[in-house]
């Protein structure tokens, strides 16, 4: 411990060097990451929270220190942009004119409240973390004093196809839809972090951790996180992404939304929710997934690219008894291939109701266990197995209501013994514990 303690006290010392600058905002800027750091720095001499064996995702999202001021970044983005660092969003940050913005491992993006990233139609993002350097989007407030919603969100808009033409969420709305290409590649995500986002922009609506319009199959996300998010967690408007240990805790809304014929293609998918206790405000129905075949108000599914129908496989949802919540709830023509799933501790459990808008199958189920009974209303097949009766990973570490996420318990997704002939769930066989390492979990 006092070996700890030393080490992270020369860091600020230093860093505060840096608060010397003429520049105001620059000052500004700095103090808020330097509190930061000092207040990471303080949780770590009074719990054994940050003390022992820190993940990358801590190592980044709450204790990094860097050289310089953070640049402020705001406005629009309307060239190939490398960053690295740290940066600072400010307002409604956009790349566009077919630019690509890449970002080095380790870098931490601050959002300010009110500010977000959009990737445009024809433009790029290349974030390319490890599992010791992730790159953080984080909100510009303290550790400790961090909140689901304190910033927006990263929005990507691709050429793929969706089932119509219309503008994005956000404070500046953007068109998607128009795109035609379903190979497309709108960039990557690897060892990424986005937590605290999920901003309002207008009442009743919120930017998502990670929002992904039309993106086509050259897209790749692979061990992405979203952390306490105030809306969804991934939510996907059409498109055919592919997607790779992927990872939801915490998230006031949906883990996971499906709109407007999606078609990608998700594999080893993590959603916890969090006792109410540890904060935020879960909204009215806070589902592990949630599914729509078409948008509201069209009858079947023949526009576009038809219903959403995905494959789904290799997952595990975690509710806490949350009014209004389900494991994943498939409606609107939803169709798509859902296997090797486990569902436990939401109110409701799987429920299809297709009725709502055309589509004469829905979806299909694989191997998928719940603690409740399917509620099929609707024309999905497969066997749902109403077999869990206790949790069914091997722990949630410090997830629970004294510790909310802060500790040296780490969460065990591996699938207990009794349930794992069932339904494999979230596990990797060539990339054992791939949630390791390099995740957050702490509430604040």
């Amino acid at each position: 411990m006092v070996n700890f303690k030393l080490k992270y006290v020369f860091l600020p010392l230093s860093a505060i060097l840096l608060i010397v600058n003429c520049n105001e905002d620059k000052i500004k800027t700095n103090t808020i990451a330097i509190s930061a750091i000092m207040d990471s720095i303080q949780a770590s001499t009074t719990t054994a929270s940050a003390t022992v064996n820190p993940t990358g995702g801590e190592n980044v999202c709450d204790g990094k220190t860097f050289t310089g001021s953070p640049l402020t970044v705001s406005g629009d983005i309307t060239g190939n942009t490398t960053w690295s660092n740290a940066i600072k969003l400010s307002g409604t940050v956009t790349v566009k004119n077919n630019s690509t913005l890449t970002i080095q491992p380790g870098t931490v993006v601050f959002g300010e409240t009110g500010s977000s990233l959009f990737i445009t139609q024809g433009s790029k993002i290349e974030a390319v973390g490890t599992a010791l350097l992730p790159i953080c989007f984080t909100s510009a407030k303290n550790v400790g004093f961090r909140a689901p919603g304190d910033w927006g969100g990263l929005v990507i808009i691709g050429n793929a196809r969706g089932t119509r033409s219309s503008t994005t969420e956000g404070i500046i709305p953007l068109p998607y839809g128009s795109g035609t290409n379903d190979s497309e590649s709108s960039g990557t995500l690897k060892y990424v972090i986005v937590e605290f986002a999920g901003n309002e922009v207008s009442p009743g609506d919120e930017l998502n951790g990670v929002s992904s319009y039309t993106i086509g199959s050259g897209t790749s996300f692979d061990f992405v996180q979203v952390h306490r998010g105030l809306d969804d967690g991934f939510e996907f408007w059409g498109g055919a992404p592919v997607g790779k240990h992927l990872l939801v805790t915490g998230g006031m809304d949906d883990d996971f939304d499906f709109d407007e014929g999606f078609r990608g293609t998700l594999q080893y998918l993590i959603g916890v929710k969090y006792p109410v206790s540890c904060g935020g405000t879960p909204s009215s129905d806070p589902h592990g997934m949630e599914m729509d075949g078409m948008h509201s108000g069209v009858s079947n599914c023949t526009t576009g690219p038809g219903c959403s129908n995905p494959s789904v496989s290799n997952y595990v949802l975690i509710g806490q008894q949350v009014a209004g919540s389900r494991a994943q709830r498939h409606r609107e023509g939803m169709q798509g291939t859902f296997s090797e799933g486990l569902s436990y501790n939401f109110v409701t459990g799987i429920t299809c109701e297709n009725s709502g808008n055309g589509g004469t199958t829905g979806s299909v189920f694989n191997k998928i266990l719940s603690d409740k009974a399917l509620t099929n209303g609707a024309s999905c097949t497969g066997t749902v197995t109403n077999s869990i009766t206790k949790l069914p990973i091997t722990s949630l570490g410090a997830i629970d209501s004294t510790n909310c996420g802060n500790g040296t318990s780490k969460p065990d997704f591996n699938i207990i013994s009794e349930y794992s002939s069932g339904a494999a769930g979230p596990v990797d066989s060539s990339n054992p514990n791939w949630w390791a390492d390099w995740t957050v979990y702490r509430s604040k």
